[in-house]
């Protein structure tokens, strides 16, 4: 404390040898950071930074060689495999998010199952056939804890024919030894939909052992039942048409071409008399259909049907269930899972439908214990999430703020949303606790609901505090004024569809001075995969952004793939000065950018097509921020799946250059008044020398830019609404940078 001011920690003599580096960016790597405590409703999250569950597709494998089973989950709408280490004793479930297993596996689609067709302890890969209705297979030749496959079957063909195996890729077939001869059986519906062929593993009969990928059709109607065209109802006592070999009919019968879309299959045997019993998912149905097996293991006869099923809690899941079989709270005995298996019209949120097993035993009897089976583990906000960083409550800390394409429930409907997390942690090690799924009641703030939600934060209005500028999903932008209580942000609605911008879909903001006048611009992704930059044409104090865009092909800036790109754009300030532009994309890389700065209408020199090989799984949407004060950035990436992953980034704020001569030293202060809310800041250095200071919140936004008088060397800046923090302080002396990270103390 000086003469009852405040003093930011710049005591002595600060050196020119702080000329800013950055880093080599294609050797940049990322590590997630799951120490970071969050927690909801009380409840630590395991695994807060998994990504989140839209549509999820479960199978049991040891990854790490300990004899126990862990989890492998598919999400089947980003083709994202998922990895998960059991920690559970007998009775309980504890899973550990293990992603370094995931890269082990080859890329998938469609529909996975893990299937020890070989017999020998280790789950293969059963999986969609690229491209084709068919079965494709990768042998599992894991040793130790190293995860490894072999691809073995790019189309599984039935060896009496010659015709595929044929599963549709909307399909989820049921792979399991169905005669209990020891080798793999399958089952799959036909090509109208209407019957479920069965395909006999021969490995056994002919060989003797169970490592022979051969299989023959044994009938086109195994269990003697016929699903209804329209719904997912079923008639019993129904016998293949017409006669040929193994019960095959129709002259389409096996062709893949022809499959129909739509089914999911699980067998299971709830009475322990070795025939299997049948659980049907439909695309058209949010329920699942139980079929009794009232036959044997080598010849199926369903007698007896359920729409409601388990008796005890019916699953309900919108839309297209589908059914895992496998034990999660290790007690020895198969759970039931059901999760939605139609992406992106399913239900996203509390949708995944977790029964234990209480059955005595060999008899099955499914008890409803949740409906969050992994998702209560990690942040979920539904779908397409966009995390930012911003301080809601003033008190210097960065709190994390969701917004989402939108929550997809069968109880609640759906509306987009923005998630707010407090961060209840320190300047140095955050943490964060669920405070609403509808911060600033955005679910019922627009008639009809908006979707899509992005949230960008400025000051546009130069009063001090932060305001919000909202992309939506119908490309447009509202705008909320902050009038702070406190410390504590209040935002209202003050503009709908602000200035009439409009960029199409999926409009992704940052508020930026990008043109460097003082004034913050925007810049907006959007589906298309493009950049488009708004001038902000007006003053500090008064906006004003105009169609068309300045820019609406940004830099040259495109991130599409197959006709869409879902462009996230965030600009990071680098300390020398210039920028770089990490754009989120459809495809779940984050694409990178550099020549920026004095470059706003040409073309930005691409440096990564996928930052740090970091794979999210679909609409990857980045946002940096030093939220440790470590002097690195750390990046908040939302996913498709609604969740977010959270990784420390080898980028650095500051660091240190060449060391110049004593001829170049200032001496450099700043001197915060809290109660008048004036920063002043004083140094001293040669009368030639040119200074300019701009100071910079964690999140890289501007808080101030000023000219020194070289002649007076003294000036005060106005900050209301400012609070004593942690500030990255740039200065450009004589058109060359320094930056400076210093603690400002109460």
């Amino acid at each position: 404390m000086e003469n009852g001011k405040l003093k930011w920690d710049v005591t002595g003599v600060i050196l020119l040898p702080f000329l800013l580096i950055w880093g080599n960016i294609s050797a940049q790597s990322l590590v997630l950071m799951d120490q970071i405590q969050v927690t909801e409703a009380g409840k630590a999250l395991a695994f807060p930074f998994a990504g989140g569950l839209n549509d999820p597709q479960f199978s049991a494998i040891d990854l790490n060689a300990d004899n126990i089973e862990d989890l492998f989950v598919f999400e089947r709408g980003t083709h994202k495999a998922l990895t998960f280490l059991n920690q559970g004793t007998a009775g309980q479930i504890a899973y550990t998010y293990a992603p370094a297993y995931q890269t082990d596996f080859p890329f998938l689609m469609d529909w996975v199952l893990l299937r020890d067709y070989d017999c020998d302890g280790k789950p293969d890969i059963f999986s969609s056939s690229i491209g084709l209705n068919g079965i494709a297979i990768y042998r599992n030749t894991s040793t130790g804890g190293t995860i490894s496959f072999q691809f073995k079957e790019r189309i599984l063909l039935d060896d009496s024919t010659n015709w595929a195996v044929a599963v549709s890729t909307g399909d989820l077939p049921a792979i399991v030894d169905i005669d209990g001869d020891g080798d793999l059986d399958i089952l799959t519906f036909d090509s109208g939909g209407f019957h479920v062929e069965w395909f006999q593993g021969r490995s056994m009969d002919k060989y003797g052992h169970c490592d022979s990928l051969e299989f023959v059709k044994q009938t086109a109607c195994w269990g003697e039942f016929m699903e209804n065209g329209l719904d997912n109802t079923v008639t019993l006592n129904v016998s293949c048409k017409g006669t040929g070999s193994g019960g095959i009919t129709g002259n389409n019968s096996g062709d893949p071409t022809l499959a129909h879309s739509g089914s999911t299959l699980l067998t299971f045997d709830i009475e322990g008399d070795g025939a299997q019993e049948l659980l049907l998912g439909d695309i058209g149905a949010d329920n699942i259909v139980y079929l009794h097996n009232g036959g044997t293991p080598h010849y199926a006869a369903m007698d007896a049907e359920s729409y409601f099923f388990p008796a005890n809690a019916p699953a309900a899941v919108e839309i297209f269930p589908a059914s895992f079989y496998l034990d999660v709270n290790n007690d020895g005995k198969n759970d039931l899972i059901v999760a939605p298996n139609a992406p992106n019209i399913s239900a996203n949120f509390n949708q995944i439908l977790y029964y234990e097993d209480i059955g005595t035993g060999a008899a099955v009897d499914f008890d409803f214990r949740k409906k969050t089976f992994l998702q209560d583990d990690m942040i979920d906000c539904g779908a397409s999430s966009r995390p930012v960083f911003y301080d809601v409550d003033g008190d210097e800390l960065l709190d994390l703020i969701i917004g989402n394409f939108h929550y997809k429930q069968q109880s609640t409907g759906e509306h987009g949303a923005l998630t707010y997390y407090k961060n209840t942690g320190t300047a140095t090690q955050p943490a964060f606790e669920l405070v609403t799924r509808d911060y600033l009641g955005i679910k019922t703030l627009f008639n009809p609901a908006e979707f899509g939600l992005s949230p960008a934060f400025g000051d546009l209005d130069n009063d001090g505090d932060s305001d919000m500028v909202l992309g939506t999903f119908n490309g447009k932008f509202h705008y909320f004024q902050n009038d702070p209580i406190g410390d504590s942000s209040v935002f209202s609605l003050l503009t709908v569809n602000m200035f009439g911008l409009d960029v199409g879909q999926n409009a992704t903001p940052q508020l930026i001075d990008l043109d460097r006048d003082g004034i913050l611009d925007l810049i907006v992704g959007e589906a298309n995969g493009n950049l488009n930059f708004f001038e902000n044409k007006g003053t500090r104090s008064q906006m004003d952004f105009s169609m068309p865009p300045t820019y609406d092909a940004f830099g040259q800036v495109d991130v599409s793939k197959n006709f869409t790109g879902f462009s996230v754009p965030h600009v990071v300030r680098q300390p020398n000065n210039t920028w770089e532009v990490f754009v989120g994309s459809e495809s779940g890389h984050i694409y990178q950018f550099d020549q920026i700065r004095n470059n706003l209408g040409g073309t930005f020199n691409l440096l990564d097509t996928a930052y740090a090989d970091l794979d999210i799984g679909g609409r990857a949407a980045p946002f940096f921020a030093d939220i440790d004060a470590d002097g690195l950035y750390e990046v908040a990436v939302g996913t498709k799946r609604g969740g977010v992953g959270l990784f420390e980034t080898s980028l650095t704020t500051t660091s240190i250059g060449e060391e110049l001569g004593e001829n170049e030293q200032m001496d450099f202060h700043l001197l915060f008044d809290e109660r008048k809310k004036e920063l002043t800041i004083h140094w001293e250095g040669k009368p030639s020398q040119k200074v300019e200071i701009s100071l910079f919140d964690l999140t890289g936004r501007v808080i101030s830019t000023t000219a020194l008088d070289p002649l007076t060397q003294e000036t005060t800046l106005s900050l209301p609404g400012f609070s004593p923090q942690l500030l990255l302080c740039q200065v450009v002396l004589d058109g060359e940078s320094i930056a400076i990270k210093k603690w400002l103390y109460r």
